[in-house]
């Protein structure tokens, strides 16, 4: 079976990784070599996207799936993960001012967006599906 974190991390470093100072305008901000000498990959999120990032109240630490990836890419750099909050109404204002490397919260890709800042592939496919019973799957 295939390790869907390793797959995913693998993807998001060949999709984003490299082009990582493209992230955000500061030129120091998203710089790999800045990242790993801060020893700190600062994450925006807005912590309120199951499953995808959100902040639980209860023990007050970042959860979900891009919190995972967040911590594996983080890990691959050999450093530690900062989560920066934000919101959605401000996440591209915060995003240009530099107030994190690396935004990760489910963000969708939109046209408004990638006007503004380089973003990655894609990793996760959701899409609508058909429901039938198994035995009328033939029909």
């Amino acid at each position: 079976m295939v390790n869907l974190k390793k797959l995913c991390v693998g993807a998001l470093l060949a999709t984003t990784i490299c082009g990582m100072g493209a992230l955000t305008p500061s030129a120091e901000a998203g710089k790999i070599e800045d990242v790993q000498a801060r020893g700190v990959l600062l994450v925006g999120s807005t912590g309120d996207y199951k499953p995808m990032s959100y902040l639980n109240k209860e023990t007050g630490k970042y959860e979900g799936f891009d919190v995972e990836v967040a911590e594996l890419l983080a890990q691959c750099l050999g450093v530690k993960v900062q989560y920066v909050p934000t919101t959605w109404k401000t996440l591209q204002a915060d995003n240009m001012a530099g107030k994190f490397d690396i935004a990760m919260c489910g963000v969708t890709r939109t046209f408004a967006r990638e006007q503004k800042m380089n973003m990655s592939h894609g990793y996760l496919t959701f899409g609508k599906t058909i429901l039938c019973r198994k035995a009328d799957a033939k029909k």
